[in-house]
């Protein structure tokens, strides 16, 4: 049985992993919602922007890669990803010091912890899913 090519096997490994992350992203944002915890939301908007991430960084590698393609493709989609990341510590900095001034209910600890535990487990398994065959 012939093996698939290298960066098709990595788009794919990839695509899961962009699945993977949007799934938390959802997780995050509903733990951190119910929770009352800026920490899990601030994790849900890094995952968010990991996310567009991957998703920039597999358009870049299909625009890049194509006859005629643009070759600084995967550089505009890092800048792209630092701006989306300056807005999540933007909005982490503003939530914060409105939650300082202002009274905010209690955090919902166990809920923390197993969102917590769970996005662990993703970032382990994203992690050995992209380093697998990793050169």
């Amino acid at each position: 049985m012939e093996k698939p090519p290298v960066a098709l096997s990595q788009q794919k490994r990839l695509t899961s992993v962009l699945a993977l992350n949007l799934a938390m992203v959802a997780g995050l944002v509903a733990v951190g919602l119910h929770s009352h915890s800026l920490g899990v939301l601030a994790a849900g908007g890094d995952y968010l922007a990991d996310s567009a991430a991957i998703g920039l960084g597999l358009l870049s590698i299909y625009i890049s890669h194509h006859p005629g393609g643009y070759k600084k493709a995967t550089s505009i989609a890092a800048l792209i990803n630092s701006v989306a990341l300056l807005g999540v510590t933007a909005f982490v900095l503003v939530e914060a010091v409105r939650r300082l001034a202002t009274h905010t209910p209690e955090i919902a600890g166990l809920p923390v912890l197993i969102v917590s535990f769970v996005a662990t487990l993703v970032m382990v398994g994203s992690a050995c899913m992209l380093g697998r065959d990793a050169a």
